[in-house]
């Protein structure tokens, strides 16, 4: 069962991301979301460690906190070139995610999928050969029976 993370460890699994990237770009997030980011972590148990030595794509982080440190990217910190890639890059998630949707909740294909998994399971069964393996017992009996046929 996947775990889910609250509130509270998101935040501060991103400020402890935060912790390394350059003042320049700490600078560039206002205060207020800083305080309330500090605020909501306040209550978190959870330690995390980033490796200084790893690429922050190579780190094991969780979705929730990609996604908190991308909206904090794109909000504040990015350029205008930055955003648009960013913009297009949700966008192109989107559309594949939505179109996962459209094929598994299609009312046209829902049945369809059944039909050709049933007839494919009824085409296996037809095809199917099974082996007769004689037991030692009816062996025995056999070579018996065989022996009184020939007197």
């Amino acid at each position: 069962m996947e775990k889910i993370q609250e509130n509270k460890d998101t935040c501060k699994e991103v400020l402890s991301i935060l912790a390394f990237c350059d003042e320049e770009i700490i600078k560039k997030i206002p205060t207020q979301v800083m305080r309330k980011l500090m605020e909501i972590a306040a209550d978190s148990e959870e330690s995390y460690y980033i490796e200084k030595n790893k690429k922050l794509c190579e780190q094991y982080i969780t979705e929730e906190s990609k996604d908190l440190i991308s909206l904090i990217f794109y909000s504040y910190i990015a350029d205008e070139n930055e955003k648009k890639e960013l913009l297009d890059a949700w966008n192109k998630n989107e559309d594949v995610y939505q179109e996962k949707l459209r094929e598994k909740y299609n009312p046209d294909n829902i049945f369809e999928k059944r039909r050709t998994t049933y007839n494919e399971h009824a085409i296996t069964n037809e095809l199917a050969v099974v082996e007769y393996k004689e037991t030692l017992i009816n062996k025995i009996i056999n070579k018996i029976k065989k022996l009184f046929k020939i007197k």
